[in-house]
């Protein structure tokens, strides 16, 4: 499920600085908020199904810490990449990025066994 969402998060974000009209943009972002409602829920599951019932509020509340992280530094470190590299290479990166997920949940053996 993981490797689904990240595939169809990269795809589209690879193909955005190909995009000469507003149609396909929306299709592209389509796709990739279709991937991003995949594979979020699963990845905040996998944070916690190891971990005690009693841990598990904790463990979720460090997972939106890491995820807010992202989200404050993300913007900026993006306009940054743009300023010195051009606004394609932010898709690009963020393709890279999620492509490089998307082959470490294929090979990831932790990802596969079934849950305890």
């Amino acid at each position: 499920v993981i490797a689904l969402g990240l595939a169809l998060i990269a795809l589209p974000f690879a193909l955005t600085p190909l995009t000469r009209d507003l149609v396909s943009m929306t299709a592209l972002q389509a796709v990739s908020g279709i991937g991003r409602g995949i594979s979020q829920p699963t990845t905040m599951s996998l944070a916690i199904r190891s971990l005690p019932q009693h841990e598990r509020a904790t463990g979720m509340g460090i997972y939106q810490a890491v995820y807010s992280i992202g989200m404050f530094f993300g913007p900026p470190l993006g306009g940054a990449v743009a300023d010195s590299l051009g606004l394609p290479s932010v898709f690009l990166l963020t393709s890279a990025l999620c492509a490089a997920g998307l082959v470490w949940a294929l090979l990831s053996p932790a990802l596969h066994r079934p849950a305890a």
